[in-house]
């Protein structure tokens, strides 16, 4: 079995299904981190304390495993230069298109971790 490929095609169904983690959060998150307001949630409970990120103007950011449309377009609003590395291809387009309706780049690389 090659788990990279069962992986990709696991979370290629998941974010089709639209599952919680894959699902681009709505417009008014991206709107709020570009007026400096993040509000991360990288676990199902709980939210990113916000001086553990700081400000991210400028700043090289590597989102692993976490396309979808949601933390990935949301660092690139709050300016960082974001790369999104992730095994799903369905997921990388997600942040692509989720940055791009919203004036934003980020760089999208399908791999195995």
């Amino acid at each position: 079995m090659n788990i990279v490929e069962y992986n990709r095609v696991a979370w290629n169904f998941q974010s089709q299904e639209g599952c919680r983690w894959s699902t681009p959060f709505d417009d008014s998150v991206f709107e709020a981190a570009k007026a400096g307001s993040l509000d991360l949630v990288l676990t199902p409970n709980k939210q990113v304390p916000t001086e553990w990120i700081g400000d991210l103007v400028g700043k090289d950011v590597l989102g692993l495993a976490s396309g979808g449309g949601q933390q990935v377009p949301q660092f690139a609003a709050a300016g960082a230069r974001v790369t999104s590395f992730d095994a799903s291809d369905v997921q990388l387009e997600k942040d692509v298109d989720t940055a791009a309706r919203h004036g934003l780049e980020v760089r999208a690389v399908q791999g195995d971790m």
